[in-house]
């Protein structure tokens, strides 16, 4: 390991090995390491980005329901803009307010899905003006397809979480 003095360290950080870049030169990171197997204050539930938990949660768990939260997104769109037409950040909010924070998708997964639904014509979008000197907002509405792929996902989310829940109640 390099000394306290090279470039990148600061006294005392050889004993913690963990540093953090940042725009003036390396910083300790003073807080004690969690354990190799686990990942400290993580919601099981926020698509894709860390919020603080009651438990610390094993990576392997994070990795398994963030692959459940992927396939969830698309189905959670669906159902918004089938309802009535939506923006990006009100689907965002929409799905934080309608599962009482228990499901988190962050902007940056939203509007990739919401392009991919566009592409694959489940979804179309206009460009509106809300008000005078605000910027136009996208609204994105349901195609008849889509409204298809939504009943699809729909059936088959409801026969996967019916088939887990037996599955759990035991013999």
């Amino acid at each position: 390991m390099a000394s306290a003095g090279q470039e990148g360290e600061t006294p005392g950080s050889e004993a913690l090995g963990r540093h953090r870049p940042t725009n003036f030169g390396t910083q300790v990171d003073e807080r004690p390491a969690p354990p190799a197997n686990l990942v400290r204050k993580r919601n099981l539930y926020r698509a894709h980005t860390p919020i603080i938990h009651r438990y610390s949660v094993p990576e392997e768990v994070l990795r398994w329901t963030q692959q459940i939260r992927k396939g969830s997104t698309r189905l959670a769109i669906l159902q918004l803009v089938s309802e009535r037409e939506r923006y990006g950040y009100e689907i965002v909010t929409s799905i934080r307010n309608r599962t009482n924070g228990g499901l988190e998708v962050a902007e940056g997964n939203v509007y990739p899905a919401l392009h991919a639904l566009e592409a694959e014509g489940y979804v179309t979008s206009t460009w509106r003006e809300v008000e005078p000197g605000v910027p136009p907002r996208k609204y994105y509405r349901i195609t008849a397809r889509g409204r298809e792929h939504r009943s699809v996902l729909v059936k088959e989310w409801k026969e996967y979480a019916s088939a887990i829940a037996r599955l759990l109640e035991g013999e």
